[in-house]
C-alpha cells in the first residue's frame, strides 16, 4: 500500500488531468458557438448590462482564446522538444492548472453578458 502522501499527490495529479480534456473541450465548444451564435443571431449581448458587459465578453472571449492556444502549444512543445527542464514543465503544469479557473471565470462572463434570443410566442411564425 502506496504511503498517504504519495497517493494524495497522486489524486491531485490524476483528477485534474481527467478533468482537462473536458474542460479543453467546452472551451473549444464555446469558442466556436459563441461567434456563430452572435452572428446568426440566436446569442446577442444582454440589454442589461450596456457597453461595459459587452466589451468584457469580447475580452472575455479572447482571454479564452488566448489560454486555451498557449495550453495547447505548452503541452505540444514539452511533447516534441527533447529538453527535460524543470521551468518548462513547472510553466505546463501552471498552464494546466490554471486554464480550469480561466474557463469558470469566463463561463461566469458569458452567462451575464449573453442571452438567447427570445422564443417566438405560440402560434407566431419565425422569422427564419
Amino acid at each position: 500500500m502506496a504511503p498517504a502522501s504519495l497517493r494524495d499527490g497522486l489524486v491531485m495529479f490524476v483528477v485534474p488531468a481527467i478533468a482537462l480534456p473536458f474542460v479543453l473541450g467546452l472551451a473549444l465548444f464555446r469558442l466556436y458557438q459563441i461567434p456563430r451564435q452572435l452572428w446568426s443571431g440566436d446569442l446577442r449581448f444582454a440589454a442589461k448590462g450596456g457597453a461595459g458587459l459587452r466589451v468584457a465578453v469580447v475580452l472575455a472571449w479572447l482571454v479564452l482564446l488566448g489560454t486555451t492556444l498557449l495550453l495547447v502549444g505548452s503541452v505540444i512543445q514539452s511533447i516534441v522538444t527533447a529538453d527535460h527542464e524543470a521551468a518548462n514543465h513547472v510553466f505546463v503544469l501552471a498552464c494546466v492548472a490554471g486554464y480550469p479557473i480561466v474557463y469558470i471565470g469566463t463561463a461566469w462572463v458569458f452567462y451575464h453578458g449573453l442571452e438567447k434570443r427570445p422564443a417566438a410566442k405560440h402560434g407566431e411564425a419565425s422569422s427564419r
